[in-house]
């Protein structure tokens, strides 16, 4: 890999609304910290479209396609100061490790109906 590769994403947040309603996709695509995170928010699905997005940024960066690595895997978390970062385990944290990533900085926002990382 490059010495630095940027991936980036953005998504409607009234798509993951919609399948935020569904528990299944949380379960599916998310890890209990990160659902943890959603269900403490007023507007839990403008966090979800985030970090899916950040998700997909993530993929992108390491020049792969949604499939390749669970999104379980890919977690988007944040500090106390309320800044994400990512944390990788399972296949994710391979690649990453075989794409020599070391460092992953991410940023994520959302506003007017859509999300961006």
């Amino acid at each position: 890999m490059s010495p630095a590769a940027v991936g980036i994403d953005i998504t409607k947040i009234s798509r993951i609304s919609e399948l935020v309603k569904n528990g299944r996709f949380l379960e599916r695509f998310f890890s209990e910290s990160e659902r943890a995170y959603f269900a403490a928010k007023a507007r839990p699905d403008e966090s979800a479209a985030a970090n899916f997005a950040g998700k997909e940024a993530f993929l992108k960066a390491m020049k792969i396609g949604i499939g390749a690595v669970p999104l379980s895997e890919i977690e988007i978390l944040r500090e106390p100061s309320g800044a994400p970062y990512v944390r990788l385990s399972g296949k994710a944290k391979a690649l990453a490790e075989e794409k020599n990533a070391r460092h992953i900085e991410i940023s994520l926002s959302h506003d007017g109906g859509i999300a961006a990382a």
